[in-house]
């Protein structure tokens, strides 16, 4: 299957709900007009379009954590776990000599 059917197939199963506000998002990401957009893709993706899932995500492991659309921004805690975790990574690539910070 080539890229255009891919992308209409994968367009076809995007519900249709809110006025089309799924889909525009999509195709909003997919014509590079708003990283912002392309991460709500995304995250409504992986949770089957479920607005409530994404803001309950728990996948602290993704990289789009972070910046997931629709949750409370205001975890401190999360903040300085993350932060700790991120030193620790630092000094281990360091420590075993693969750290590139410096390019």
């Amino acid at each position: 299957m080539n890229i255009r059917d891919q992308l209409r197939q994968w367009h076809k199963n995007i519900p249709d709900l809110y006025h089309g506000s799924f889909r525009k998002k999509w195709i909003k990401a997919l014509q590079r007009k708003s990283m912002k957009a392309a991460v709500t893709a995304k995250c409504q993706d992986c949770m089957c379009w479920q607005n409530t899932e994404v803001k309950e995500c728990n996948i602290v492991t993704c990289p789009l954590w972070q910046y997931r659309p629709f949750a409370n921004k205001n975890g401190e805690a999360e903040t300085e776990v993350i932060a700790e975790v991120t030193e620790i990574s630092k000094y281990e690539m360091v420590y075993a000599g693969t750290d590139n910070s410096q390019d």
